[in-house]
């Protein structure tokens, strides 16, 4: 995981533009993509849950994702997007 993110988050915290860190965020998630994808889904891992597959870590990033997003948005005081349905069914447990 630690080749996944060139720019440690004790980095990120020094970053004093908002789009820097936002860019910083996005290149991590774009790497773990790729490595998810390039593992296939059915690639044991480890988890904190015991449910370590690739497939599972992908989807629960999904889930974990649009919580946090909705979560920001209330807090800003917006309504949170809805879940496009294509997204929703990634969702597996």
């Amino acid at each position: 995981m630690d080749d996944l993110i060139t720019v440690s988050l004790g980095e990120v915290v020094r970053f004093h533009d908002g789009e820097a860190r936002a860019q910083w965020l996005l290149t991590a998630a774009g790497n773990l993509v790729k490595a998810l994808r390039a593992a296939g889904p059915d690639v044991h891992m480890w988890s904190p849950s015991g449910a370590g597959t690739t497939a599972f870590q992908a989807s629960w990033g999904v889930m974990e994702t649009a919580v946090h997003r909705a979560d920001v948005q209330l807090s800003l005081g917006c309504a949170p997007d809805a879940v496009h349905r294509s997204v929703a069914g990634l969702v597996t447990y």
